[in-house]
């Protein structure tokens, strides 16, 4: 397998917790309703929550919200 394919199954594949399975549930719900009610901007919304949750990305997921222990000011 080649090197650019390991990096998202191996996001697929670990870290799974109670957040990204609530997220994950939350989003197939979403999509589901979505579905039902044949709407299409509320598919593409849901497809990207369902997606972010597979592959943990997400605001806090990535560790993007995390400080600079150097740079506290206290």
């Amino acid at each position: 397998m080649t090197n650019w394919l390991r990096i998202p199954f191996y996001k697929i594949r670990r870290g799974w917790h109670v957040m990204r399975w609530l997220r994950f549930g939350m989003g197939l719900a979403l999509l589901l309703q979505s579905i039902l009610l044949k709407d299409a901007m509320m598919i593409v919304a849901s497809v990207l929550f369902t997606l972010m949750a597979v592959f943990n990305y997400s605001c806090c997921g990535s560790a993007s919200c995390a400080l600079d222990e150097s740079s506290k000011s206290c």
